[in-house]
């Protein structure tokens, strides 16, 4: 009798359980070992045949070899992510512009992405959450380019304990894929895989922001950015229009003129552009003086990071990525530039507790979002000051004065706010500012209590007093004793 076993020896040899015990057996009892190879033209032909959009259906089928050679890239032995490739590219073909589905280099660039980010992730060699990460990595991966070969492999075998190799494996893979301009953007193929989502906002942005789809409405920094598309000609054409513009302190834009920094730095480096790092630098920051002076400068509050600020959280701005940002030169701009943005914010703060003093008036539900976390922001509320010592820039006599103003439940309500902006364990040391501000209000309510003594509204108020406003200077209290510890 003869018998066929069908296994993945491989998996057996890597088990520690069983290794040993297969090595030992195997000479006995298997007399031959054949290898199975499915065939990969067989399943992608088959997969594409299925598919109904027949522009799509085309586009795979001219793009037949590209597909096969990502899989031996990959070293992909699964060929069950075929039909998955097929199936989501047919899906986002659909949702594309037909501007982006006659295109066939952007169609190109969006396959390839999709066939590397999918393979690696079934093959659970990176996650969903990993993708947006791999701008940082990227710029890792060219730095180590400009090592030796044996200078480079001393550095990958000390960097085994660090956690992100797995995505300079990424991209040494598919050193085709340049993170920094992904089609559609790396955000948008995390929310992809993560969610399953088509974000056709992103999209968008992604479309606008690409090199394939500029035309006159194209912002002169953002064709500069595509700097590899353009002749001699048109780059000297392109930076002398910018310089000039940003000499004239044009841009006020915060990430364009991020970008725009980048960019000259970036050409200085290369010997391309004819001013020093240093006068980049001195000139970007006298522009960021400039733009404070003629109240042209976006606030910043302190809680909001500043990539946050203008949309993203990686280093991106309109989906591109900022230039030389590991640069000490453009950190320490970014830095500067952060600094004042913020000082313009802290600076506002007095005309911004006037409107908070209105919203207490007219709009207690708003009052609150914007004083206390557990209280999120509407859409059209702007930036809160969950974080910031604005009450501090209330008169404290004005204050009681419009609660003694107030119906009882409205005032109660009003108190008992205070004591839930102060409740949370991790207050930022900048609320503590607000202690004596606290202790003004308690005793001028007090007094207030004494006025009333015998009167149901003092005995209210009195309640109010010890429940909220006492409870209130009790956290700030202690919170101060532990900084000062």
């Amino acid at each position: 009798m003869k018998v066929i076993l069908i296994a993945d020896e491989e998996k057996l040899l890597k088990d520690e359980d069983y290794s040993s015990i297969y090595s030992s057996i195997k000479e006995k009892l298997i007399g031959k070992t054949l290898s199975i190879s499915p065939s990969f033209d067989d399943v992608l032909t088959s997969s594409i045949g299925k598919i109904e959009v027949e522009k799509a259906k085309d586009f795979l089928a001219n793009n037949f070899d590209a597909i096969k050679d990502l899989y031996q890239k990959s070293d992909c032995k699964n060929l069950r992510s075929l039909n998955h490739i097929v199936l989501e590219f047919a899906r986002i073909f659909q949702a594309l512009p037909e501007r982006v589905q006659n295109h066939s280099e952007a169609l190109t660039d969006l396959l390839r992405a999709l066939t590397a980010f999918l393979i690696e992730i079934r093959q659970g060699k990176i996650s969903p959450k990993d993708i947006e990460k791999l701008t940082t990595e990227y710029a890792n991966f060219l730095s180590k380019k400009l090592f030796s070969p044996s200078d480079r492999n001393d550095r990958r075998k000390n960097e085994n304990e660090n956690e992100e190799d797995h995505l300079l494996e990424f991209i040494d893979t598919y050193p085709f894929l340049d993170m920094y301009s992904v089609f559609p953007s790396l955000t948008w193929w995390k929310r992809f895989f993560d969610q399953g989502a088509i974000d056709l906002e992103e999209l968008e942005l992604s479309i606008s922001s690409s090199k394939y789809f500029q035309d006159e409405s194209t912002p002169n920094w953002m064709k500069l950015w595509h700097f590899s598309e353009l002749s001699d000609e048109d780059f000297e054409e392109l930076i002398t229009k910018i310089e000039q513009d940003y000499r004239d302190r044009i841009f006020s834009d915060i990430g364009e003129i991020t970008h725009i920094v980048g960019l000259f730095l970036r050409f200085s480096k290369a010997g391309i552009y004819k001013r020093s790092k240093k006068d980049i630098l001195d000139d970007s920051i006298s522009y960021v003086d400039d733009l404070k002076r003629s109240s042209r400068l976006e606030p910043l509050p302190q809680h909001v990071p500043f990539y946050e600020s203008i949309g993203s959280t990686s280093g991106y701005y309109r989906n591109l990525a900022f230039q030389e940002r590991e640069t000490e030169e453009f950190n320490e701009f970014r830095s500067y530039l952060e600094s004042a943005r913020r000082e313009v914010y802290s600076e506002g703060i007095p005309q911004k507790a006037q409107e908070l003093l209105e919203f207490m008036c007219n709009d207690i539900p708003k009052f609150h979002r914007m004083i206390c976390y557990d209280s999120p922001l509407g859409q059209d509320d702007g930036p809160g000051y969950h974080e910031e010592p604005v009450l501090n820039y209330i008169e404290p006599s004005l204050f009681v004065e419009k609660v003694l103003a107030m119906k009882n439940e409205d005032a109660r309500q009003l108190l008992w706010m205070l004591s839930e902006r102060y409740k949370h364990g991790g207050i930022n040391e900048k609320l503590i500012q607000e202690l004596e501000w606290l202790k003004s209000i308690q005793r001028l309510v007090l007094e207030e209590v004494s006025r009333r003594e015998g009167k149901l509204s003092g005995y209210i108020l009195s309640l109010s007093s010890q429940e909220y406003i006492h409870k209130a200077i009790e956290r700030l209290s202690s919170k101060k004793e532990d900084f000062q510890e």
